[in-house]
This record gives C-alpha cells, sequence and structure tokens, in this order.
C-alpha cells in the first residue's frame, strides 16, 4: 500500500517478479502509494513508455552512464533521491 522504490535492477521484461509487482499493486486500486524505478537514461524507450503507461514513475535523474559516470555514481544520486522522497512523507 505504500511506497516501492525500485533501484539496481534493469526492469528488463524477463524480470517477471517485477512486472507482478506493478500488476498487483495496481489491482489493489490503493490511493495510496507509487512504484518509483530508478534507472539511468535508457536507449530501451519501449521499457521506459510500457513503465509510463502503467503508472511506474521512471526517474532517470539526468544521469547516463558513461566512463567518467559509473554504475555506482548513479546508485549514490538515487539513494539520495529516495531519502529525500522518505523524509517528504
Amino acid at each position: 500500500m505504500g511506497e516501492v522504490y525500485i533501484l539496481g535492477l534493469g526492469f528488463d521484461f524477463t524480470e517477471f517478479d517485477l512486472w507482478w509487482l506493478v500488476n498487483r499493486k495496481q489491482r489493489e486500486n490503493a490511493d495510496s502509494g507509487r512504484i518509483i524505478y530508478y534507472g539511468p537514461k535508457n536507449k530501451n524507450n519501449s521499457v521506459v513508455e510500457t513503465l509510463r503507461e502503467i503508472n511506474v514513475e521512471y526517474r532517470n535523474l539526468d544521469f547516463e552512464i558513461s566512463r567518467t559516470n559509473t554504475y555506482n555514481d548513479f546508485y549514490h544520486k538515487a539513494i539520495l533521491d529516495i531519502k529525500r522522497e522518505v523524509e517528504k512523507s
């Protein structure tokens, strides 16, 4: 019923447990709680569009993985964002 933050997973179509979670949360018809997925800028727009259509908030934090910007840097930035979100509620 509460907020769900997803970080460190690719939300690939083969990760059926994540897709189950999203569908289950939608079936609950609860007015509270969101699903927020954190992932760096994604070249696979089909996943991003699918997430938006099923009311999953996608946050890339304007971050793109490169030689100088690593996943560790992204995770650190995302964790700070999650902390801010939790403190707001």
